[in-house]
């Protein structure tokens, strides 16, 4: 995460330098430590210190805060975690699960596990359950799938056929295919971003009003949140999420950018990172098209667009059945907004130690990872795998976990 903050602030720099203020900066997390974690460790990169705050040489470290809050009011970043009708959909998806239980596996997956080139999907679940010891369905494929990816990237020893790359290969594209199906559907991608879009939207269109009058807007917002949230915020900006269809890597990132075109029209650029590495912007993140729409999307047209997804406050408490005013506030609504700034804002001095870049033509206030919003630029990063909901959650990782591991002797 630190890596990734250094990448980010490589390009957006110039928006915010090395000194931290609130009124251009802010930073919102869910309500979980690794989040929490992941945020701060990121920020380390945004802002190193050249002097240490503390007259320390040994803590070359500067303090930013970082936003949250209850994760159970958190309808914003937890992909319909906190809407209680959200799960009860699934159901619904019980056609397309028989489908793909019924499909055919990949020959070679099929030979690793059953020594036959020919077997169903249901086939090699049913293998995959004979060996960790307890049913794997496609439904549950996923949390297989999140504790395989997990392990593997801290070089846990697995038993042998989780060593096989066409066991491997099958269990991710299965898992990536059901991480994804649970977005399927308007109600669904309403209730798990769609009241992130319309946040996004509210706050892009007053940016534009602030920039109008002289005002200054926030430049960057930073959110870190989960796999689930950059998976729903893909589906809910295009219902083929771009083509991505794996499960969402570590540090993946769905980046957006507000600029001001020569006309003067404000649109927004979309891209997606959607790899662990880290090396250089341009490298490692991926431009996205909204269907209907060009590269750089006129925001107008956006907004429309995004209609059908996009719901307010008080819509997503109304669709999730929870009380009025049962979400989270408003994220951005803050008192050290305001403060005069020209109307265009004039980039500063390069800071020492930072590596300065020039901004990009027409491009008001920045953006960076996962879910950019306010302040013209939002990046919205996730830290993902070995989720922890319940006592109970917890267990069953831990059975999860030691069904894929080696037995020891």
């Amino acid at each position: 995460q630190r890596a990734m903050g250094i990448m980010y602030a490589q390009r957006y720099g110039y928006l915010v330098n090395s000194t931290f203020r609130s009124s251009s900066f802010n930073v919102r997390s869910t309500d979980v430590d690794r989040t929490l974690i992941s945020a701060e460790s990121q920020l380390s990169g945004w802002f190193p210190p050249a002097v240490s705050p503390f007259n320390d040489p040994a803590l070359m470290w500067r303090p930013v805060p970082v936003h949250t809050v209850r994760e159970s009011t958190d309808r914003l970043l937890t992909a319909g975690g906190a809407c209680p009708n959200f799960h009860p959909l699934q159901q619904n998806h019980s056609s397309s699960w028989q489908t793909q239980t019924a499909k055919a596996a990949p020959p070679a997956a099929c030979q690793a596990i059953l020594n036959t080139s020919e077997c169903t999907n249901g086939d090699f679940l049913a293998a995959i359950s004979a060996v960790v010891g307890h049913s794997v369905t496609v439904q549950t494929i996923g949390q297989l799938a999140d504790a395989l990816v997990c392990m593997r990237a801290h070089n846990v020893t697995l038993k042998p056929i989780f060593t096989s790359a066409p066991v491997v290969a099958q269990i991710l594209d299965l898992g990536g295919w059901i991480f994804y199906d649970k977005f399927v559907g308007t109600l669904e991608r309403q209730m798990s971003s769609g009241y992130l879009i319309s946040t996004l939207l509210g706050s892009w269109q007053t940016i534009i009003k602030q920039l109008k009058k002289g005002a200054a807007p926030r430049r960057i917002q930073l959110f870190s949140a989960h796999d689930t949230t950059v998976a729903s915020l893909l589906s809910g900006l295009d219902q083929q999420h771009f083509g991505f269809t794996a499960l969402p890597p570590y540090t993946a990132a769905v980046i957006m950018e507000l600029h001001v075109l020569d006309d003067g029209t404000p649109a927004v650029w979309f891209g997606v990172k959607y790899t662990p590495d880290d090396s250089s912007f341009d490298a490692v993140v991926t431009n996205v098209t909204i269907p209907g729409c060009t590269a750089y999307c006129p925001l107008s047209t956006l907004a429309t667009l995004l209609s059908s997804v996009a719901v307010t406050s008080t819509s997503i408490d109304q669709l999730c059945g929870v009380p009025a005013n049962g979400c989270d506030p408003d994220p951005y609504d803050d008192d050290d907004q305001n403060e005069p700034l020209l109307t265009t804002p004039t980039p500063s001095k390069p800071d020492s130690g930072r590596v300065e870049t020039s901004a990009p033509s027409g491009f008001y206030a920045s953006a960076a990872a996962l879910l950019a919003l306010a302040g013209l630029g939002v990046i919205v990063f996730a830290v993902v795998r070995c989720r922890r909901i319940s006592r109970d959650t917890v267990r069953y990782e831990a059975v999860k976990m030691q069904s894929l591991q080696e037995d020891s002797l």
